[in-house]
């Protein structure tokens, strides 16, 4: 058989391969994914990571109109922040599998639904439970909740506006969830429809490749509620202590302010005691 006139070529490339291996380690792209690894299986169930680089973006809105937010929360002045490091950001809401993994109780309304459905009706306090569990599991990662910053930052992925573009393709929220409220905002109101999220993944991912940012559940976060300020800030983490715990991303339930909820910059509050059906939460990962 005639060899390829590059046989030689390719011979030396192979070689040259090998010899890397050998000696130098694998060629740098190829490092890069030998050596990151974003899963973690705790009892045979896998935490998938998304690795979020370094950057700065303008977090918070410029203006808002007082129908367009609760009156207790402040979304404003836009302020520049910096995320100076990288983390891991769960590439999924937690799912009920996930949660069941390592808790004996699961306070969820659809806890027998699917495995793959996002945890929902916990509290920020249980959340703490979790992680604690979740950290006593792997002795080569800290496992916590996002900062508001670093969600708001994954959550943008980039963007400075459109963040409502392609909203159908890329989120459950309550415009294409199948429900209608009957009787809104009057002492018979009711909800009628399949009152769903979806399982994990369903939809499809932002531009950093994460899942349900906007939609599906609210996702609580690690900071305390605070107003902001017009100062620029470096990994801001919320305040010492406060009124109550943030949360972010909107749902396939609308609490009354609609595509509102699911702009990247919205954010509303309650006590570390609060649950709700449609609120859940993903984690982060970093090495020790």
């Amino acid at each position: 058989m005639k060899r390829p006139e590059n046989f030689c070529l390719m011979k030396l490339g192979w070689l040259g391969l090998a010899f890397a291996m050998a000696f130098g380690g694998l060629p740098a792209a190829e490092t890069r994914a030998a050596s990151q690894n974003l899963k973690t299986t705790i009892n045979g169930i896998d935490f998938e990571f998304v690795s979020i680089k370094p950057g700065s973006f303008r977090m918070g809105s410029r203006r808002v109109s007082a129908g367009e937010k609760p009156k207790h929360v402040e979304v404003s002045p836009e302020h520049k922040v910096r995320i100076s490091r990288s983390f891991q950001l769960g590439k999924y809401e937690v799912t009920m599998e996930q949660w069941n993994t390592l808790m004996e109780r699961n306070p969820s309304r659809r806890r027998d639904k699917g495995a793959r459905l996002p945890v929902d009706s916990v509290t920020w306090d249980e959340v703490q439970e979790f992680l604690k569990r979740l950290n006593a599991k792997d002795s080569s990662h800290v496992y916590r909740l996002p900062t508001e910053a670093e969600w708001e930052y994954a959550c943008r992925a980039g963007r400075k506006s459109d963040f409502l573009q392609g909203l159908n393709e890329n989120s459950w929220w309550e415009g294409n969830a199948g429900n209608v409220w009957k009787n809104r905002d009057q002492p018979g109101e009711v909800l009628e429809g399949p009152k769903m999220p979806l399982p994990v993944g369903s939809k499809a991912p932002n531009a950093w490749g994460l899942h349900d940012m906007q939609g599906n559940v609210w996702e609580w976060v690690q900071d305390w509620y605070r107003p902001y300020t017009p100062a620029s800030e470096k990994d801001p983490a919320g305040p010492a202590t406060g009124d109550g715990k943030v949360f972010k991303g909107g749902s396939w339930l609308s609490w009354g302010f609609s595509k509102t909820e699911l702009q990247p910059w919205y954010r509303d509050y309650r006590k570390t005691a609060f649950r709700h059906t449609d609120l859940g939460f993903r984690i982060v990962r970093t090495a020790k």
